[in-house]
């Protein structure tokens, strides 16, 4: 209710302030389609697809066909390469590896954008960066179990990539 509510007085505020030329967006955001509203804030999206000798651009106008159109940008189908040459023999490491330290997560977390996008974990950088003398604690030895086991959690593949 408070959402909505304060959604309500925004919108009132905004209609009070108009002026000539902001009159005509709040006229582009209130005759918009109401099933697509991420399209009154995100530009139009081109894609190019091949046909013949010439592209043809293509600009979706619903809210899933843009999803399709990012998500096919951002992440293409790769064709795996031949992997017979997975038994071949590397190289000697040019320097031996040494376990993380908690002076290097210190590192990490003080580079963090403290507004960023959450992640899959939903954990804000804000509260990392706040909270680092006490998570660090925890984050050191995980690390560097995870390293000496050689196990790589699943979910640590995962990220959020937020287009703008």
């Amino acid at each position: 209710m408070l959402i909505e509510n304060t959604k309500r007085d925004h919108w009132e505020g905004f209609l009070e302030s108009l002026d000539q030329k902001s009159v005509w967006a709040a006229h582009r955001y209130a005759s918009g389609d109401p099933t697509d509203g991420g399209r009154a804030r995100i530009t139009p999206l081109r894609s190019g697809q091949e046909g013949g000798d010439m592209q043809t651009p293509q600009v979706p106008e619903m809210n899933e066909d843009k999803s399709r159109l990012l998500c096919t940008t951002f992440f293409p189908d790769i064709e795996r390469e031949d992997m017979s040459q997975a038994d071949e023999s590397y190289p000697t490491p040019k320097f031996t590896f040494t376990p993380i330290t908690d002076d290097q997560i210190y590192r990490m977390i003080n580079r963090l954008g403290p507004y960023k996008a959450l992640g899959p974990d939903g954990i804000p950088n804000a509260m990392l960066i706040r909270n680092a003398d006490l998570i660090v604690l925890y984050l050191g030895p995980l690390y560097q179990a995870t390293f000496k086991l050689g196990i790589y959690p699943d979910n640590w593949r995962e990220s959020t990539t937020v287009v703008c």
